[in-house]
């Protein structure tokens, strides 16, 4: 399933309960793969989510 619930323009009613449910599941986010522009590169997500992310993968496969 794919929720683009960390948006910019995602409404925090609908972000809060999925970003709750990632941490309670203890589920790994991850970022879209979509581009909304003509140029790709210029969007991805914030620099602390990549650092957590790559935190919980090192976890994940040690």
């Amino acid at each position: 399933m794919r929720l683009s619930a960390t948006t910019p323009t995602t409404d925090p009613s609908t972000r809060r309960p999925v970003e709750a449910a990632i941490e309670r599941h203890d589920l790994l986010a991850t970022g879209g793969s979509d581009a909304h522009d003509e140029t790709l590169g210029l969007a991805g997500p914030p620099a602390d989510t990549v650092g957590a992310f790559r935190t919980r993968l090192r976890k994940a496969v040690r």
